[in-house]
């Protein structure tokens, strides 16, 4: 229910799947539709859709976008760590540490530049792991602490990357 007027009240849908769980003292905007197996933990604010067997695991209150496609099981422990999630699109089984960043902007000599950072399945930004406008990880991508994705970067499938710029790291075996 939304509030239109002095007296006025506006009816609105809100969609919940089966099997989900939706935690004490959430809030669901008007609008929301939420596929099946969806867990959403307490002091959640939802303002989208959230695609099926997804993890929103939120530690203060947090809100996601209604364009940010967060799909099959992408755990984070805070979404404050996605500053654009309109400019985010995030795949299955994606691991996002509280302390990583994902930004789908930055100012460069006063002006504004926006690109959709796509971040693939199964890769894992650790603590520090900083992510600029334009990335695109192809997925099964480790990016270890501290390590810059610079503009622009497409970081092929089944890699894993540090340093500041980041830099393609080969485990090696004695």
């Amino acid at each position: 229910m939304t509030y239109e007027s002095e007296k006025t009240f506006k009816l609105t849908s809100i969609h919940i799947g089966a099997r989900c769980k939706i935690g004490a003292r959430s809030v669901l905007h008007s609008e929301v539709h939420i596929e099946d197996r969806v867990s959403v933990k307490p002091l959640t604010a939802i303002t989208g859709s959230i695609a099926d067997d997804a993890l929103v695991n939120c530690l203060e209150q947090e809100r996601i976008s209604e364009t940010c496609e967060m799909v099959n099981e992408a755990p984070t422990t805070d979404i404050d760590c996605i500053d654009d999630p309109h400019m985010i699109q995030i795949g299955p089984h994606v691991c996002i540490d509280q302390r990583a960043r994902i930004q789908g902007h930055t100012y460069e000599y006063r002006q504004l530049y926006m690109r959709p950072v796509s971040i693939g399945t199964r890769s894992h930004l650790m603590p520090n792991a900083f992510v600029l406008p334009g990335c695109h990880l192809d997925g099964n991508n480790t990016i270890y602490p501290c390590t810059l994705i610079m503009k622009g970067d497409q970081l092929p499938v089944n890699t894993d990357w540090k340093g500041s710029p980041a830099r393609h790291y080969s485990h090696f075996v004695n």
